[in-house]
């Protein structure tokens, strides 16, 4: 179908195509036909669209098609072949994927050489963030006699632990 598409009907690879906008997104980006395929987990498409230029480095819509790829519940398979077309590792790794957390997609990223450094002085900055707002909203909830139950105290452990992986990743990859 989609060498169908630009192939007979000269699709053009990279436009914002408000046909392909899934309805319930409203990014400027999401229409894009790469976009479009990591969104639906289409990996054939993703290999179709690249081989045939779709842009990864040029493009506004770059970040957020690695972001879509490199979040939790994303599309990892995706993420490599973004990086063989020449997405920067090193910024799809400081940009998305220490944002989302995803350990799987910075190893990937760190694979591809992605330097350790930007990512981790991010992963560090959103560390201390979460520990101060997590002590500021432990604070409040205690002057108010609030109690947090146990699956928001689990859920904020399991995003310290998250975190902390992240951090432990990225300095290991530092030497």
């Amino acid at each position: 179908m989609v060498r169908h598409l630009l192939d007979k009907h000269n699709m053009d690879i990279d436009r914002n195509n408000e046909d392909l906008r899934d309805l319930y997104h409203d990014s400027q980006d999401s229409g894009s036909p790469l976009c479009s395929a990591i969104i639906h987990k289409n990996l054939p498409v993703v290999h179709e669209l690249l081989a045939r230029g779709a842009k990864v480095n040029d493009d506004p819509a770059c970040s957020l098609v690695c972001y879509y790829a490199a979040r939790p519940g994303g599309f990892i398979p995706a993420l490599e072949p973004l990086l063989h077309a020449g997405a920067d590792a090193t910024e799809v790794l400081q940009q998305d994927v220490v944002v989302t957390m995803n350990i799987d997609a910075a190893k990937t990223c760190l694979t591809f050489g992605a330097d350790p450094a930007p990512a981790l002085r991010k992963a560090i900055e959103q560390e201390e963030y979460r520990a101060k707002r997590f002590a500021e909203d432990a604070a409040y909830d205690e002057s108010k006699g609030y109690n947090k139950s146990e699956r928001w105290i689990e859920s904020d452990r399991a995003e310290e632990r998250e975190s902390q992986a992240m951090v432990r990743l990225l300095k290991n990859a530092m030497g």
